[in-house]
This record gives C-alpha cells, structure tokens and sequence, in this order.
C-alpha cells in the first residue's frame, strides 16, 4: 500500500471534523426546533393562551359587523346618490340649462350658415343668454 503524506492525512482528517461539525449543528438546529414546538404547544395549553383566542373571536366577530355596517353604510349612500342626481335631473334649472344650451348650439349652426361675421355676433349673444339663464 502506497504512503500518504502528512498533508493529505490532515485534509482528510479537516474533512471528517467539518462534516461532524455541520452534523452536530443540525442536530442543534432540529432540537430547537423541536423545543420551539413543545414550547409553542405548552403555552397554547395556558389560561392566557385561552382567553386571548377568545377575546381574538370576539374581535373578529366585531370587525365582520364593523364591515357588514360599512357595506350597508356604502349602499345607502349610493342609492342617495341615485334619488340625487334624478331630483338633479329632472330639475327646472337642469331643464333651462339643456335647452339653453341647445339654443346655443342651434344658433351657432345656423350661424355657419350665414356667414363668418354674423355667426361670431349670434353666437356670442347666445353666450350670454345661456350664462344669463344659467345665473
């Protein structure tokens, strides 16, 4: 059998110390972990453990009414909204401003018609009747 040298013996036995010690600090690590379960699991099994789940319930029961309340909260206010926008609508001043506007629009094409000056001056003065009725 041939001869090693010393050189070599020292890496193997370097090789053999690391690999043991990446073995013992596994097992280091799993008995933590281990440890960390029983410890979790004992204090779950206490008093305080107990009444914290339930007073964690209770919050969450009142953070769901919290949410119900808000939706409920949130569809009132667009079905306001809604009654709103139709009283809005249906208005007499919303009235007095569509046909003002379409009066305006009206006179502006009829005032392309006629011609470039006469369209400035008709178009104009339906401005100010609109803003006039608008006020």
């Amino acid at each position: 059998m041939a001869r090693t040298k010393k050189a070599s013996k020292e890496f193997i036995r370097a090789r053999k110390q690391v690999s043991e010690a990446a073995r013992s600090i596994g097992e280091v690590g799993r008995k933590a972990v281990r440890l960390a379960g029983e410890t979790a699991r004992d204090v779950s099994r206490t008093r305080d453990a107990k009444v914290a789940r339930k007073q964690a319930r209770a919050a969450s029961q009142a953070v769901k009414v919290a949410g119900e309340a808000a939706a409920s909260l949130a569809r009132t206010a667009v079905e306001r909204g809604r009654t709103g926008a139709h009283t809005l609508t249906t208005s007499r001043e919303m009235r007095d401003a569509r046909s003002s506007a379409r009066k305006a629009a009206e006179a502006a094409t009829s005032a392309l018609r006629e011609g470039s000056k006469l369209a400035r001056e008709r178009s104009a003065e339906a401005a100010r009747k609109a803003k006039a009725k608008a006020r």
